[in-house]
């Protein structure tokens, strides 16, 4: 058996990145979470119209697609009517409660993360020194923060191995042997992991033949051995174990540093990205899962303050353990846990921070898709080429920004007609607009201009009007800035 030598396909090889996961793209300046976004409101607000009170109008229309009353409208495709000339029981002028951020990041810390950018360090050393700096910046500041990272080791198993044990009870087997038969690599521990059959298929120590230059299909060997056809000695490689990233979303539920402020979290957050080293693949969908169902928990025992993820990955969604029959590929699982997110009754937004190589047209859409289904528009595209240190740090700042939201109490509920309601909006220039109802966060990615209720009208009564995040920044911005909000009366 010592010169058996097979061309065995590697389907799996752990602790390098996978082609699906390393996608790239090109930077873009059109994400609403960066700085270079300019708040300028002639390019958010809807036509403006001749006054406060005034309804904004497109030639020949008596609808428009966003959502914004045109003459004769009696009512939104959101279900809520413009109060025109009917009596107003609720007049409210700018009294904003302007709520400082909760940020939540979950940050990829895959092994493709060890690559190198444009500065000469790593990507990992990248982001944890914008993050570092974005956290030293704000410490004095009221923003809360917390942590966690994908992929996560199930308990008691290293990623690296060079013994079964290593793996522990659940991570293995480690990669260490295959099953001599067959056209595949088929990890295996003992013999009886190979079927009924050990005395032409036992379990084999296996390497790698030295001289094969082909990265994506290697020939695969029995150790020891020589290789045919000129390529060389069979020889050893880094093994790792197979089952070692946990797929459990509860796991990911659980943050490695929970959010508070920054101030007090800071310490913790250094210590954490210290520790923790890039390995692994890119278990977005288990981690996605996790970290929403902990930021919403989170938001529940603090009512009053929203939170938002902050998702920072290299690599588009892998796949994490056994996939069912029929189960969606990982990107769309992703989109619709995003979706999920930013639609439920305690929302939750997901930002989305994308470190790639340029030229690659199809992961930005992806990227985008994240962004825009958990409710923040579009992503932030960091080029891995350039100072990925710096661009890091300008598109935490613009989360933090375009994060914290703006809200208008709502008192004296039972007498209030909600389906009739205008908020009006004055740049403080002498221009005013009405601006469009939309159905939760979800609406303001097609129609960033609008406004919420916190409950939509069909699950109860609404305690309070939220901007969606692109009006919320220009009213933080400036304070000559004017808001009016009038709901009509019950009965």
């Amino acid at each position: 058996m010592g010169k058996a030598c097979v061309h065995w396909v590697a389907l799996v090889l752990l602790g390098s990145c996978s082609l699906d996961e390393r996608r790239v793209g090109t930077p873009t300046a059109e994400s609403c979470a960066d700085p270079s976004c300019a708040l300028d409101a002639s390019a958010i607000l809807p036509t403006p119209s001749a006054s406060m009170g005034g309804t904004p109008s497109g030639p020949g229309t008596s609808e428009s697609t966003s959502g914004v009353y045109g003459p004769g409208t009696s009512e939104t495709t959101s279900g809520v009517s413009s109060l025109a000339d009917g009596a107003a029981c609720l007049s409210v002028s700018r009294a904003m409660d302007l709520q400082p951020s909760a940020l939540y990041f979950v940050l990829d810390s895959s092994s493709s993360m060890l690559e190198a950018t444009g500065s000469g360090a790593s990507k990992w050393v990248d982001v944890q020194t914008a993050l570092r700096g974005f956290l030293a910046e704000t410490r004095e500041s009221d923003l809360l923060v917390g942590l966690q990272f994908f992929p996560l080791l199930v308990p008691g198993s290293k990623f690296v191995c060079t013994s079964q044990a290593d793996c522990g009870p659940r991570g293995g087997p480690c990669f260490l042997s295959t099953c001599l038969q067959g056209s595949v690599i088929t990890p295996c521990a003992t013999d009886a992991d190979c079927g009924s059959m050990p005395e032409t298929n036992p379990c084999v120590p296996f390497g790698l033949c030295s001289g094969d230059m082909d990265l994506v299909s290697p020939t695969a060997c029995v150790l020891p051995s020589t290789c045919p056809n000129g390529l060389g000695t069979c020889v050893d490689f880094e093994r790792t174990c197979t089952n070692a990233i946990d797929c459990d979303p509860a796991r990911y539920a659980t943050p490695t540093v929970e959010i508070g402020p920054v101030a007090s979290t800071l310490p913790s957050i250094n210590q954490a990205l210290t520790a923790q080293p890039p390995q692994g693949s890119t278990p977005t969908v288990p981690a996605l899962r996790g970290a929403l169902d902990h930021a919403r928990a989170w938001a529940q025992g603090h009512p009053n303050q929203p939170v938002s993820i902050v998702l920072a990955t290299d690599g588009l969604p892998t796949g994490c353990g056994p996939m069912p029959s029929g189960a969606l590929p990982p990107i769309d699982q992703v989109l619709a846990l995003a979706r999920e997110g930013a639609s439920g009754s305690v929302p939750i937004r997901t930002y989305v921070l994308g470190v790639f190589r340029p030229g690659d047209q199809g992961t930005i859409d992806n990227i985008n898709a994240i962004a825009s289904a958990g409710g923040t528009e579009r992503a932030s595209v960091i080029n891995d080429e350039g100072r990925v240190d710096q661009e890091f740090l300008a598109a935490l700042r613009g989360v933090r920004d375009s994060s914290a939201t703006c809200r208008l109490e709502l008192t004296g509920s039972d007498r209030l007609d909600f389906s009739r309601a205008d908020l009006s909006f004055d740049d403080g220039a002498g221009t005013s607009s009405l601006l469009p109802h939309v159905e939760g966060l979800l609406g303001c990615a097609s129609t960033p201009q609008g406004w919420y209720y916190d409950t939509p009208l069909a699950s109860g009564l609404p305690k309070n009007v939220q901007l969606c995040p692109s009006v919320c920044q220009l009213v933080r911005s400036s304070p000559a800035v004017g808001l009016q909000l009038e709901i009509g009366c019950a009965g």
